[in-house]
């Protein structure tokens, strides 16, 4: 009996366990995190069969939903989106819920392009929209009129335009429903003309230009005073480079007729002569000045200022030299150049450090003589301009980097392999900005005469240029000098890498 009482206990909680009601379950609900603006997202679900699963719905969107599905949603905000299932258990309508958010990030929307440009160049204009952005429009305003449009363009692409003056652009379309503008405005320099900027009286000025493609007038004035003006040349090509010897400071002018009449102006500053060294030395030890002067001078000295006064330090030097000083103080040099004019004088101050208690060297003296130009004949003395027609002043040429150095064998000008990817990377540079200017400059050691280094140091400037010339850039864009042993990088050639460091060619951009 009392085994058939158990027996019965075990077959009634079977029977009771299989009768248990086990109600549905959201196993999934996912979405992405993030979306842009204007794309879909797709909302995942799973959810556990079940004969007592009533309705699965998503809310505010659809309802009787399967177990398992997918729907598309196009929030245009950060959105919440539930997933709610019910069903029946225990005679009771239940219920059970899951939320996904999804952020909504801008989509990326942008007008961009060339910013400035010398008149008869083209720019570019390029931009990207969303997708769905509609009734795109592009249109050119110049002086507050409209004078080009391009209608039903794509969301993304960009466009070539030839400005000749200012001119802003404006880009509209519409983002579901609203109109949108953006802006971009393109500087046009009616032309450039740059050049050389200081000489010594007897060398040569080279001028470079580039004008409107257009313009069916270009000549080129100078001017040395205030009241009176020099036709050079008439009828200059619209971009090219001029070559001409000043004796002394000139104002050169560009004279530009097209549908505006333009004058530029460049400025070259004519000296007597340059004096350069080192500008610190330690106490005790030797210094080095060099200089060069105008070959024509009569009379060429240098003078040391004490106490204010300038003394005689070397007299009657040669046009180009080096020298080897000693100060014992800060010192100024005075480099003086006697021609017809009268005597002008250019100064290099020397300053020189001691050791202090702990051996480290500090400046002794910095007392200085405030010596600069002294100029000694009233002609020489600049007077402003009194012309009532001043021309426009465009200068917009600046060093836009540091030098880049080719160095070369002794008495060589061959350019080895090894500058080579240097130089096309320079080339590079220049094509991709077609207002910038190259300027290279030639330097030889310490060896030999002055008019050696200085033939070598042109030779080096000459076959730099011709390497970019042959490499597609324009030669009316390259200016050259040669200042052979005037501005050595090592006043001391101790060691072969010394000398090796001075043999050099410099490049500058100019900008």
């Amino acid at each position: 009996m009392q085994k058939f009482i158990i027996y019965s206990f075990v077959v009634c909680s079977l029977l009771f366990s299989g009768c248990k009601v086990v109600p549905p379950t959201i196993t999934r609900f996912e979405a992405p995190s993030n979306i842009l603006r204007g794309d879909k997202a797709v909302l995942l679900w799973d959810v556990t069969p079940s004969k007592y699963l009533k309705n699965i719905a998503l809310k505010n969107l659809a309802d009787s939903l399967p177990i398992q599905g997918k729907a598309e949603v196009k929030p245009t905000k950060l959105q919440s989106y539930e997933l709610r299932i019910t069903f029946k258990h225990k005679r009771k309508t239940l219920s059970e819920a899951r939320t996904v958010h999804i952020q909504v990030t801008e989509p990326p929307v942008k007008f961009t392009g060339t910013k400035h440009l010398n008149i008869g160049e083209e720019a570019r204009l390029e931009w990207q929209l969303p997708h769905f952005a509609k009734n795109v429009r592009i249109s050119e305003w110049i002086d507050g009129d409209m004078t080009t449009d391009w209608n039903d363009i794509p969301s993304q692409a960009s466009i070539n335009i030839a400005p000749v003056q200012n001119a802003r652009y404006k880009l509209e379309y519409l983002d579901e429903g609203a109109l949108k503008v953006l802006t971009h405005e393109v500087s046009v320099t009616p032309a450039f003309f740059t050049g050389t900027r200081k000489i010594i009286a007897g060398e040569e000025v080279q001028l470079i230009w580039k004008t409107n493609p257009k313009a069916p007038h270009v000549s080129l004035e100078k001017r040395e005073n205030s009241y009176t003006r020099e036709v050079i040349k008439e009828q200059l090509p619209q971009a090219g480079n001029f070559k001409l010897m000043p004796k002394q400071s000139t104002e050169y002018l560009l004279s530009i007729i097209d549908v505006h009449h333009t004058t530029l102006l460049h400025r070259v500053e004519v000296v007597q002569g340059v004096i350069n060294g080192q500008k610190i030395v330690k106490q005790g030890e030797k210094g080095y000045i060099s200089w060069r002067a105008n070959p024509e001078a009569k009379k060429i000295w240098i003078e040391k200022v004490e106490n204010n006064q300038p003394t005689m330090l070397y007299a009657n030097l040669h046009e180009e030299g080096q020298l080897e000083v000693k100060p014992t103080n800060t010192s100024t040099y005075l480099l003086a150049v006697e021609t017809q004019e009268g005597i002008t004088k250019y100064a290099h101050t020397m300053r020189v450090t001691a050791p202090n208690e702990a051996g480290i060297y500090t400046q002794s003296n910095t007392q200085t003589s405030g010596y600069d130009i002294e100029v000694i004949d009233p002609r020489h003395i600049k007077s402003a301009s009194s012309q009532t027609d001043a021309p426009i002043t465009i200068e917009p040429h600046i060093i836009s980097e540091t030098a880049t150095k080719v160095y070369f064998e002794f008495s060589k000008t061959q350019v080895a392999e090894s500058d080579k990817p240097v130089l096309d990377a320079l080339v590079a540079k220049l094509k991709k900005d077609e207002v910038s200017i190259a300027e290279i400059s030639g330097h030889s050691d310490l060896k030999g005469s002055a008019k050696g280094c200085e033939a070598v140091a042109k030779e080096r400037a000459e076959i730099l240029k011709k390497y970019l010339v042959d490499a597609g850039i324009p030669e009316y864009r390259i200016i050259t000098k040669s200042y052979g042993r005037m501005y050595p990088l090592n006043y001391q050639e101790m060691t072969e890498a010394n000398a090796r460091e001075n043999r050099r060619a410099e490049i500058v951009i100019l900008k």
